[in-house]
């Protein structure tokens, strides 16, 4: 996650930050990483409530 918000932080306040299309590639995966932890957490936390 760090990655990301040292991307992020270029990306808004640098005047020419262009991310590469592996580091756009890594994002993604990333976030659907993420995405899929965070669905994961929901489930069993919907199991847990029923």
């Amino acid at each position: 996650m760090a990655e990301s918000e040292e991307i992020r932080h270029a990306s808004d306040y640098d005047d020419f930050y262009i991310a590469t299309k592996v580091e756009a590639e890594e994002q993604i995966q990333t976030a659907k990483e993420l995405v899929k932890l965070v669905e994961e957490y929901v489930q069993k936390r919907w199991a847990q409530e029923e």
